[in-house]
């Protein structure tokens, strides 16, 4: 993920929140991990994307710019 977004893309996979894949062979394993075992590993990637989330993101900084 090239550009602005390959900090987001480093954040998600250090917090175990996902997986980075660079060819289309490494996204088809990351997929297969993801839903092995009953997907245990999608699981623990979306409590972990969960607790990074901020869902009043956008209306919270509306607040501080109307201030």
């Amino acid at each position: 993920v090239p550009g602005q977004e390959e900090g987001n893309a480093q954040l998600i996979v250090e917090q175990g929140a996902g997986a980075l894949g660079l060819s289309p062979n490494d996204v088809g394993d990351a997929v297969d991990a993801a839903i092995r075992d009953d997907g245990t590993q999608w699981k623990a990637w979306h409590a972990a994307a969960k607790s990074l989330g901020h869902p009043a993101a956008s209306l919270e900084i509306a607040h501080l710019v109307l201030e």
